[in-house]
């Protein structure tokens, strides 16, 4: 299966001290009480989209350039998540 990467938006929710990880391209969203585990739950939420996209031959978008990301999201930390 082909590799896809999407650019990534951390969010820290200073209420609740819990972590955000938005991908706005597919408009996933996961959260976690840790970084790490944001991080991991939505790699799993990007893997199973790929996969479910695949399996029904839905398009899948293409992902936006992490500068554009960045640029839109200033202020918070951006990367990218493959799966």
């Amino acid at each position: 299966m082909k590799k896809h990467s999407y650019p990534a938006v951390a969010l820290l929710n200073q209420s609740t001290g819990s972590y955000h990880i938005y991908l706005p391209d597919l408009a996933l969203f996961a959260e976690g009480e840790t970084l790490e585990g944001a991080y991991g739950d939505i790699h799993h939420a990007l893997k199973t989209y790929i996969h479910l996209a695949t399996q029904y031959k839905v398009d899948i978008p293409r992902p936006s350039p992490l500068e554009q990301i960045c640029s839109s999201w200033q202020g918070y930390t951006a990367t990218l998540i493959s799966a």
